[in-house]
This record gives structure tokens, sequence and C-alpha cells, in this order.
């Protein structure tokens, strides 16, 4: 009676592992399980078992036979972890290798096996391969590799205020770290940065989670700009069964070295931040496990770099914001612009029409914390702005400031001959200052135009001018007077 599919899938499965237990106490003893046999070897067989211990008619479905060695690594992995014998971080590692050889070496035994004539084919002795291949190796001892993992990131901030960030990142708190392949296979979070002092000689000391310290060595201070260091880890320090001894910081295959911090000044407020580490390995794995580490490093770094992202950037908003608050404290005098030009009128003259000035008396004195202030510059016309952000009657306040250099001559004509009586020569920079209130219950703005030495020019509510005539005037006012209002016209427009 021949056996059934089933039952010859699930002695395949039973052999499988039996199989792998028996070659991974075997690599473990010579290897410590960091070796070709064990990654590269181990799949291709553990594939060939059920196809070794199935009939011919039961090879007629390959699928099965393509999936089952999924099956064995699955279960292997599962118990080696439950067990201890292997942690996460080392069989997400060597996950790829297992499903995809383990795949190949069921499909390439299934072919032999259907073409063979024999009735007992000679394939049994391809158990023997990874034994053979554990011979070879024993005699490779593993050598250190050395190589390095350079992470860029850009910040929008100066390079100041991302400096204080690099030398400390105290107190990290979980928001404030996005998720990364690196901590969902197991691998710590850091918790801690901080250095007992700057320049050469100077500690950075180091806490992850799970009770791992380590301590980064100044060798090189360049301030403002870089710093590099030596990583100094006792392994004894760090908890028992906190990593896999695959992947132990300062272990016997695995260790980061030294590292360094650079940064690239791109404008004002805009730089790139480099993070480097230097690593060993110590494998016969070659290409593999540089690809992995070159991979979990670069991940773990973006961590950093993300943290010291967005503390540089709020840093930087929170002095921006600090320093608009100063502008916009200091920039809104309309106070004393209003006063000073008020005693001036009343010096001059005294037929301005008071009435339509004396509606500016409500701009004098305002509270603008319920405001949003911003800046814009064109040349040199500089619009600031205050918008409230809740409602009122207020709804906008504007100042526009135009600088006007001048250095020309002004001709002076006699009304009576219409001669130029007098060339002046005019050179030197007018100031003027436009204020624009908008207010939700007038149709119209609100336009206070005054000149820092001539004083107040015009003011209008909406359609309603009122053009100051002064009985002296000073030269070359009144001439820029339209390039002044063309550039407000202009930078108002601005959104």
């Amino acid at each position: 009676m021949k056996p059934s599919r089933f039952k010859t899938l699930l002695l395949g499965l039973l052999a499988g592992l039996a199989y792998a237990f028996l070659i991974m106490a075997l690599v473990t003893e010579l290897h410590k399980n960091v070796s070709i046999t064990f990654i590269f070897a181990m799949p291709l067989t553990l594939g060939a078992i059920p196809v070794l211990l199935s009939t011919k008619e039961q090879l007629d479905t390959y699928r099965i036979y393509l999936l089952l060695p999924w099956g064995v690594t699955l279960t292997l992995f599962l118990l080696s972890f439950a067990s201890g014998f292997e942690g996460i971080i080392c069989l997400v590692i060597i996950i790829g290798p297992f499903l995809v050889l383990g795949s190949l070496g069921a499909f390439i035994f299934r072919i032999i096996k259907l073409k063979s004539n024999a009735k007992q084919t000679p394939l049994y002795s391809s158990l023997l391969l990874p034994l053979l291949i554990l011979t070879v190796e024993s005699y490779f001892p593993a050598k250190d590799q050395y190589y390095k993992v350079v992470t860029i990131i850009e910040v929008n901030a100066s390079t100041s205020e991302v400096w204080n960030n690099i030398k400390n990142v105290r107190n990290i708190k979980s928001a404030e770290l996005s998720t990364h392949f690196v901590h969902l296979i197991g691998i710590p979070k850091p918790l801690n940065g901080e250095l007992n002092k700057e320049g050469l000689g100077g500690i950075r000391s180091i806490t992850w989670e799970k009770g791992i310290k380590f301590q980064e060595v100044i060798k090189s201070w360049s301030n403002g700009n870089s710093f590099t260091y030596d990583i100094n880890v006792d392994p004894n320090s760090i908890p028992p069964k906190t990593l896999d001894d695959h992947v132990m910081i300062g272990g016997r295959y695995f260790d980061v070295v030294e590292g360094g911090y650079a940064l690239k000044n791109l404008s004002e407020n805009k730089c790139l931040v480099t993070l480097s580490c230097k690593y060993r390995v110590t494998t016969n794995l070659g290409i593999y496990s540089k690809w992995w580490a070159d991979f979990i490093l670069n991940d773990f770094n973006e961590t950093i770099l993300e943290v010291i992202k967005k503390r540089s950037e709020n840093d930087h908003l929170q002095a921006t914001e600090r320093e608009l608050q100063k502008i916009r404290g200091i920039s809104y005098n309309f106070n004393q612009v209003f006063e000073k030009d008020k005693k001036e009128l009343s010096i001059e003259h005294n037929h301005h029409n008071a009435k339509q000035l004396k509606q500016f008396e409500q701009f004098k004195n305002l509270d603008l914390k319920p405001f949003k202030f911003s800046i814009l510059k064109h040349g040199n016309t500089t619009r600031k702005r205050w918008v409230r952000k809740i409602d009122g009657d207020l709804r906008e306040i504007n100042l526009v400031e135009v600088l006007v250099p001048v250095d020309t001559a002004e001709r002076i004509t006699d009304i009576e001959t219409g001669k130029v009586a007098e060339v002046i020569p005019v050179k030197g920079t007018f100031k003027f200052k436009a204020y624009l209130f908008k207010k939700r219950s007038s149709p119209g703005d609100y336009y206070y135009l005054t000149e820092n030495s001539q004083g107040l020019i015009e003011t209008r509510i909406g359609k309603a001018r009122d053009t100051v005539m002064y009985e002296s005037v000073g030269v070359g006012v009144y001439t820029v007077l339209d390039h002044v209002e063309r550039e407000i016209e202009k930078i108002m427009a601005e959104r």
C-alpha cells in the first residue's frame, strides 16, 4: 500500500526539522551559526528532504513541494525563537535565503528525481552537502572586515540651531520616534545622548532601551561644524539576551567602532547633517552580511537624525516666532508716528481736515495678540502685515515701508516768468510709511501716508482723500510720491 501524500509531506516536515536541528548543532559547535553552511547550504537540503521521501507519482503536484520548505523553515524558526536558540533579529536576517533556497532545492531535486530511471536514486548523498561545506569552511576562519555607512538628512534650520541638538540629544520621547524597521525586529530605541564637555576628550554617554549603555569619546572637534568619536562598549555591561549574540555591539561578530557628525550649510536656514559610522563584521558571509549591516545601521541612523531634525526645526520656529514677536511690537509704532504728525501739523498750520484725521485715533493703541504677523520684502519695499486670527471688527493692519534713494536735481520754476529760477541738488534717501487698516464694518480702507522728515502726506478713508499742503516742503518729497504709491500698490497686491 502506497503512503498517502499527506503522510509523506508530514514525514518530510518532521525529517526536515530533525535534520535542521542536527546541522544547527554541528554549526553552532564550530561556527556559532554565522556560516555559509547554515544560511545557504542547509536550506537547499531542507527543500530536498520532502522530495527524497516522495514517490514520482506524488511529485506530479509541484506547488506543494515548492512551498513545503517554507513550512519547515517557519516551524524551525518558531521553535528556535521559542527555545531561545536564535533571536528575532537573526531570524529576520536569514529568513530570505531559507525561503528562496528551500524552494529552489525542492525544485531542482524534484526534476532530478522525476528524470531518474533508478528505483532508488543516489540523491540521499546530497544530505551530506552541508557537512562537506562545513568541513571546508572550518579551514577558512572569518576575518575582520571594516565598512562605513553614511546617512544624510536635510534640516530647515540654521547650523547653530542644529549643532546644539547634535551635541546633546537628551530625553528622547516615544512621540519623537517614527516607526522604523530596526525597531520592529527588536533593536532597542535610543533614549538619551549627553556630552559632558565640548572638545577633544569629551564623552557622550549614550543610553538605549533595555539597559544598553556605551560611550562615544571625542577624538576630533571643529566647533559648530563637525566632530568624530570612538565608541567604547563593554559587552559585559549589556544585560543578557538584550541583543542576539550575532549582532551584539562589541561582540564576536559585529561592532561599531567609530562615528561622527558633520554639518554643511546650504542657506541661512537650511543645512545638511551627515552621520557616519564605521563598523566591523567578522563572518564568511561577505556581501550578504555587509548589505544587512548597512541597511540596519542606516535605518537606525535615520532614527537619530529625524529626532535632531524635528528638534532643530522646532527650535528654529520658536526662535522665528520670538523674533517676529519682537518685530511685531517694535514695528507697530503708529501711536508715536500719529502723535508726532499731529504736533507738527498744529505748528505748521491749522487748516487741515481735523475731522478725518481724528478717525485714526482708534488705531493708536492696539492689542496685537489676536493677530498673526508676517513680513514680505521686495527690494527697498517692506510690507508688515497683521491679520486677525479670531473674530473682531479690525481684521487687518498693513504697514508698508518704502525707502527711495535719490540722487538728482530739482528745478524750481518762477511762476510769473515760467523760467527755471533755481536748481537744487537732491541726494539722500526718503523714508515713507503707509498704514492701511481694514475693518469689517467699513467698506473702504483707512490709509495713512507719512514721510520721516516731512511728516503726514495724506490720509484716506474709502474714497475720501485729504492731502496735507505744507507752507514749507522738503525738496524732493513730492517728486517721488508717485513712485512711492506705485510701490505700495504693487506690494499690497502680493498675497
